[in-house]
């Protein structure tokens, strides 16, 4: 009886996703033709460089802006305070961009458009790891 319990429960933990097996310092982005983008989430280590490169396929310019708060789109000037990163992504190009990922682990909204009504269309999430956690 124990032998069988021990064998099932060994299958269910081999079966569980490692949270932080995509943890990583270099990432993607792509901009589909339809204006959609992928991936929605990238997990990061605390306080590091990040590297991505950004793929435009789109006939319109995207941004990439991390936030620091929850705010409503459009943003507003008084908003600034709470922009921990943001870059322009051309249309119709590939760039690569870097910044330094925040300190506090936590869930950052990442907003493709700031112009736009607020909208899950237009936002991601950076998952942001304690380096602590990681060295486990």
């Amino acid at each position: 009886m124990w032998v069988a319990f021990l064998a099932v429960l060994f299958l269910i933990i081999g079966c569980v996703r490692d949270p932080y097996a995509d943890v990583s310092t270099t990432h993607e982005i792509q901009f589909r033709s339809d204006e959609s983008f992928s991936p929605r989430a990238w997990k990061v280590p605390a306080g590091t460089v990040i590297t991505f490169e950004a793929e435009n396929s789109a006939a319109r310019d995207f941004e990439f802006t991390v936030l620091t708060a929850n705010l409503e789109m459009p943003l507003n000037p008084s908003d600034a305070r709470c922009i921990w990163f943001t870059t322009p992504i051309p249309a119709q190009q590939t760039i690569q961009f870097s910044f330094t990922a925040p300190e506090m682990p936590g869930e950052y909204d990442v907003v493709v458009d700031t112009s736009q009504a607020a909208s899950l269309d237009w936002i991601g999430k950076l998952v942001v790891y304690s380096p602590k956690v990681l060295k486990r």
